[in-house]
């Protein structure tokens, strides 16, 4: 019987993603994938800081100087960053715009063996202004 993590796909297919928030739970992931994608390892960034919505939601905005805020690199596909984008309600059109809730863009993560390039969400409206 093979992984019951994930399904067998091109690990070359996967991207890594920065989590910091309700993503960096394997169980919110299972919930919204079906299943935990592979990764997990704790990473941080730094350049950023994370803010706290009225409601209790994280926002990760660009900031000169600050802590590094900690999260989780999980290894996703282009279909799961997809649903994931739902989830944060970033636009469909164009994720890097501010136009939703949330934007993903490209940044890098210190991981224990180094910098790894991934996707992040950032507050839209926040990191916007």
């Amino acid at each position: 019987m093979g992984d019951q993590r994930h399904p067998e796909q091109d690990e070359s297919a996967r991207e890594w993603l920065f989590t910091y928030g309700i993503l960096r739970d394997p169980a919110t992931l299972r919930a919204l994938l079906g299943h935990v994608p592979p990764g997990g390892e704790a990473a941080h960034v730094v350049g950023y800081a994370r803010h706290v919505s009225y409601a209790g939601y994280y926002y990760l905005v660009p900031a000169a100087s600050g802590e590094p805020v900690p999260g989780v690199l999980w290894r996703v596909t282009a279909d799961e960053l997809l649903v994931l984008d739902v989830v944060e309600d970033v636009d469909p059109a164009d994720p890097a715009s501010a136009a939703g809730e949330y934007r993903r863009v490209r940044g890098t993560a210190q991981a224990v063996d180094g910098p790894v390039d991934c996707w992040l969400y950032l507050g839209a409206a926040l990191a916007a202004s």
